[in-house]
């Protein structure tokens, strides 16, 4: 277990009660963080929790909410504004499963071709280098940073002009 009572500040984790949100909680706590974790099921994230306290001494807050639902949204944007220590934010709850796994059609479980899928603590460890190294966006399997300065720089020129009140002249007959 951590001894280490100094903090780097508070990270809030949506998604939190497993797979990537439970990795970054345990990452971030083992780099110093304190945790506000966020997900549906309580009881899982209240087990992550328990599992990352005992580990690294970090303080764990655990907060029930169902993201999908507008006032448990409101509650969370409330917490973030209220909150003093959050320092960082981890948006990943995302929509999962909506039937046991033996209901499920497995047929429609394997639609991801093996070469685009990734080990979770791999893509998180990476995702935190890219993090410390202050990358506003982290994209472990891109190889060359090039690429994605091409790319970030074409968006940032396009921006401004794909919301307009008027049809472009290349579109008019």
């Amino acid at each position: 277990m951590s001894t280490d009572t100094k903090t780097k500040g508070t990270a809030l984790i949506t998604g939190a009660s497993s797979g990537i949100g439970a990795v970054y909680a345990q990452r971030l706590a083992r780099r110093g963080y304190d945790l506000v974790l966020v997900a549906r099921d309580t009881q899982r994230l209240r087990a992550v929790a328990d599992r990352i306290t005992e580990a690294t001494g970090r303080a764990v807050e655990v907060v029930g909410a169902d993201l999908t639902d507008r006032t448990d949204q409101q509650r969370i944007e409330r917490l973030l504004q209220t909150h003093g220590g959050i320092s960082l934010l981890v948006n990943n709850a995302g929509i999962g499963a909506t039937q046991p796994m033996v209901d499920s059609d497995v047929e429609s479980l394997d639609h991801l071709p093996s070469d685009i899928v990734m080990d979770v603590e791999e893509m998180v460890d990476a995702a935190l280098v890219g993090f410390g190294r202050h990358e506003l966006v982290t994209i472990p399997s891109l190889p060359d940073a090039a690429e994605w300065e091409a790319f970030d720089a074409a968006r940032r020129a396009m921006g401004p002009r794909l919301s307009r009140s008027s049809v472009a002249a290349r579109y008019r007959a």
